[in-house]
């Protein structure tokens, strides 16, 4: 049984050490479409992963494929924006219910969804060690 995998052309930005750094092109769903001058909702990010140096020798320039496997993106899913959504709304309702105004809670709730997301900043390497990328070939 094959596993589900997320993959990503990208071109080799850097390699140091045990390190290397790939940029990819994320495109949404729409960046494909023919009207996509027209409408403004398309979007692309340059993205840089950075990734342990794989098994086969890889230079800066080289176009590679970043590999993730489903795990690791519903895990990023999760921690990125269903957790946020949760502890934003959670802390609204709570501090509704807790008897401040609506003003106080919405800013209540912004700072406590800060909060969340400096703590998994400050926790950076400890999730870089749990959500793994891999380098492989590109297939042309």
């Amino acid at each position: 049984m094959e596993s589900k995998t997320i993959e990503h052309e990208g071109v080799v930005t850097r390699v140091e050490g045990d390190e290397v750094s790939v940029m990819i092109v994320s495109r949404s769903a729409c960046s494909a479409c023919h009207a996509k001058g027209a409408c403004g909702i398309s979007e692309m990010k340059n993205k840089e992963i950075r990734t342990a140096v794989p098994d086969f020798p890889v230079k800066t320039g080289d176009r590679v494929r970043v590999v993730a496997g489903m795990r690791n993106a519903m895990l990023s899913v999760m921690m990125a924006y269903v957790i946020p959504s949760v502890v934003l709304l959670g802390s609204v309702a709570a501090l509704l219910v807790s008897g401040a105004g609506e003003l106080a809670a919405a800013c209540g709730a912004l700072v406590i969804t800060a909060v969340y997301f400096f703590t998994l900043y400050q926790f950076r390497s400890f999730f870089s060690k749990k959500i793994k990328f891999e380098i492989k070939i590109p297939q042309f």
